[in-house]
């Protein structure tokens, strides 16, 4: 990155690593590279469902941390079995829970007529999620909260909201949002979309939550960037289909 930046006059700035798995790993060594290298750390990475395995036992400098970057985007969907449970980086979106997702059977690692079941779809729901959130930002509203369960009950509606495709925000923490078991993943089972719905509707109005909307972050103005936002989009629809 650092050649491509030097030889052919390409921004740091214009670069965003993205990665899924041990590829979450590869993006946030890159960005350590970056950083030993030049002094300058890359603006953002995104790692999707981050491996788990070995590396949650690793030192933060052996792994993806959140210092790898100035904003450390994580979405996690199957932590503790192939992905990373535990925060990671400045930005982790833990998606229905973080831990499995609907429509996926339960893979125990100890059980192997478990592991012949339809491999990591748990793990394997996190670009697809990314390409959604991307193409369709004000259905993916997550909430900063605590805990899941806290979140389930209801008791972080007053905390901070952003969309999970907003590549431009500077909140920080832990945050959460429900998704169904078909694409579109946005689109949940009818009752919990009266639950959920009317916050995601709200928030579809604002364009994003107002901290973000108050950085400067809605997806209008995003569309309008020509660094390394451009394209994405377009992009994220034909992974998408």
């Amino acid at each position: 990155m650092l050649e491509l930046s030097q030889k052919k006059g390409v921004p740091l700035k214009n670069m965003l690593p993205i990665g899924h798995s041990l590829g979450g790993h590869i993006v946030g060594f890159i960005g350590q590279k970056v950083y030993e290298k030049s002094g300058q750390k890359l603006p953002r990475i995104v790692a999707l469902d981050p491996a788990g395995p070995l590396f949650d036992v690793r030192p933060a400098d052996k792994r993806l941390n959140s210092s790898s970057a100035e904003v450390v985007h994580v979405i996690h969907t199957d932590g503790g079995t192939f992905g990373y449970k535990d925060t990671i980086g400045t930005l982790d979106f833990f998606v229905n829970g973080g831990s499995s997702q609907p429509g996926c059977k339960r893979v125990d690692l100890a059980d192997l007529t478990t592991i012949t079941e339809p491999l990591s779809c748990d793990h394997r729901r996190a670009p697809f999620l990314f390409a959604e959130a991307l193409a369709y930002p004000r259905e993916y509203i997550a909430q900063k909260c605590g805990s899941w369960d806290d979140f389930e009950a209801d008791k972080c509606q007053n905390g901070e909201k952003v969309a999970m495709g907003d590549l431009n925000s500077r909140n920080r923490g832990k945050f959460y949002l429900k998704t169904g078991k078909d694409r579109p993943f946005f689109k949940i089972e009818e009752e919990e979309k009266k639950k959920a719905g009317k916050e995601v509707e709200k928030n579809a109005d604002k364009g994003t939550d107002k901290d973000s909307s108050r950085n400067g972050n809605r997806q209008d103005e995003k569309e309008k960037n020509k660094g390394p936002l451009s394209g994405i989009k377009e992009a994220a629809r034909s992974v998408i289909g």
